[in-house]
């Protein structure tokens, strides 16, 4: 493989249910588990076949996970609301209406909107301050605590760079994630541009450059699409994961094995990606909005009602299954690759160096050519010409039992079992009959 095999980078900095604690000791980030680094790689299928879901429900991973989460939120809960200061509010005796049944305390999500680098930054200043490992945020009146008390923690473009920088790196801190003062620790080096690449000594931009076309190529040469999103994720890498290699084994579906998620010490992150029709360029503002989380991919929307488990994101669904005889892929949810995805004005940016010359141009305009290629090769599966995102769906054209359900402008949606916290049942009436997008 063309990336360079160099162990995991030690800067990560463990969460913890203690409000008061502030800096913590040093683990090694998850080990990478995609089986062939960047490129995808065809597997042997689990004892229970991948299948889609209905949308009806919680997963049984996410509902598994929920009491450990509610159970570890209690502590950070009772510090945060007994340190501000509100009127007519006796926290002691609301928390003991809670009890020892944790699952009584409210949800709580973070969310972080999309605008690329100024979203990131914005939004990493508001994280600092939630979060109890801060240096001064669990001062009297202050918000330290409010992440260690929070169920979810979500990203759109730019906020999801800070949420999975965040993650790729075992839930660490801001301030560690800056380097403590040391600048030479820091894991986010924005000041080395993302179009020349780290500057440690290992890579010079020719080798940055060709690094990425490698991993791109040999990802087209296993027989997977490919477009701008995936030279984009894996620059995107380099300054968000680690700029050492970018952590091209990095997927985000490894997320739910990493140690602290499992126990429920962190919140569930979760991004958001907006689906696209074949041949629609613009995306309009009733367009299906898709989640990832370290699970699955899928939306409650009832245009589409499913989800698919993400470690098989690329696997050949039938009728909502891996069939028997089929094989599974692994590998493709790069965690970069998945950041990129949520980002699509990315486009703007780099689609200004078409028509320069040098290895980055050359890159880009081959990669443009090929999603033209692709547009027109297999239009059922693919977006016509644009630089944005062309992740394939796994939800397209599949079936469900019953099947996936549309919804028009006078339907209801389908009867749940019960409805899922996270759903938005009220936006979803206004909706237009339409059929679940080839694309995010």
């Amino acid at each position: 493989m063309s990336s360079i095999a160099i162990p995991a980078v030690e800067h990560n900095l463990l969460n913890t249910v203690d409000p008061t604690y502030h800096v913590g000791f040093l683990e090694k980030r998850a080990t990478s588990n995609a089986p062939n680094d960047y490129t995808p790689e065809t597997v042997e299928c689990p004892s229970i076949r991948p299948s889609i879901r209905q949308a009806s429900e919680l997963s049984p991973e996410e509902a598994a996970w929920l009491p450990q989460r509610s159970n570890k939120t209690k502590a950070p809960v009772q510090d945060l609301l007994s340190r501000l200061i509100i009127n007519n509010f006796d926290v002691d005796s609301y928390m003991r209406l809670v009890g020892d049944n944790a699952t009584l305390l409210p949800n709580i999500g973070l969310a972080f909107s999309g605008g690329g680098y100024r979203a990131l930054m914005n939004g990493a200043g508001a994280l600092a301050a939630f979060d109890s490992r801060t240096s001064g945020s669990s001062e009297k009146g202050h918000l330290g605590g409010l992440l260690q008390a929070s169920t979810y923690i979500a990203g759109l473009s730019g906020g999801s760079w800070l949420v999975g920088s965040i993650y790729a790196n075992n839930f660490t801190s801001v301030e560690h994630i800056l380097g403590l003062g040391n600048d030479e620790d820091a894991i986010w080096q924005f000041d080395e541009t993302i179009t020349k690449g780290p500057s440690h000594g290992i890579f010079d931009a020719a080798s940055y450059i060709k690094s990425i076309v490698m991993e791109v190529a040999d990802k087209k040469a296993a027989g997977f699409n490919t477009s701008l999103t995936d030279a984009w994720g894996r620059a995107l890498s380099y300054q968000l994961v680690n700029n050492i290699d970018g952590g091209p084994g990095y997927t985000f579906s490894s997320i739910a094995q990493d140690t602290t998620f499992k126990s429920g010490d962190s919140p569930m992150p979760v991004f958001v990606a907006d689906g696209r029709n074949p041949g629609e360029l613009v995306i309009d503002g009733n367009a299906t909005v898709y989640e990832i989380n370290p699970w699955e991919l899928g939306t409650f929307d009832p245009t589409t009602y499913a989800f698919a488990p993400l470690e098989y994101l690329g696997s050949d669904f039938s009728d909502g299954r891996v069939p028997t005889e089929g094989k599974c892929v692994r590998g493709f949810d790069n965690v970069g690759y998945i950041m990129g995805t949520s980002s699509s004005l990315f486009n703007q940016g780099l689609v200004q160096y078409q028509g320069t010359k040098g290895k980055l141009a050359d890159l880009l305009t081959n990669l443009l050519e090929d999603v033209d290629e692709q547009g027109s090769k297999y239009p059922e599966r693919n977006t016509v010409p644009s630089p944005k995102t062309t992740l394939t769906n796994p939800l397209y054209l599949q079936t469900t039992s019953p099947p996936t359900p549309t919804l028009s402008a006078t339907s209801t949606p389908p009867a749940a079992k019960s409805p899922p916290p996270r759903s938005s049942p009220s936006s979803t009436a206004a909706k237009t009959s339409k059929t679940c997008p080839s694309t995010l």
